[in-house]
């Protein structure tokens, strides 16, 4: 973890689901996983209104890298207990 750290890695969401009754099965761990590695930001896939600049891959002209502290992340309506 030190080295994705030191790398400056971006650490995204994702879902290995193999059926509807196992999506998002973990992410009830994700806060807790974020803490007690040290990662400061989670970053996400958005789609703009129109083609950008920022785009990741030209084959995707809407779609751009955004990113989310994870002390703000926590104050979603989604992660509140």
């Amino acid at each position: 973890m030190q080295e994705f750290l030191a790398r400056n890695g971006r650490f995204c969401l994702s879902d290995d689901s193999h059926g509807v009754d196992q999506v998002g099965l973990n992410y009830h761990r994700v806060l807790d996983f974020l803490g007690s590695t040290g990662i400061p930001t989670l970053h996400y896939l958005e789609l703009s209104d129109a083609d950008t600049t920022e785009a990741v891959d030209s084959r995707f002209p809407r779609t751009r890298v955004m990113s989310i502290p994870v002390s703000e992340l926590k104050n979603l309506p989604f992660w509140l207990r």
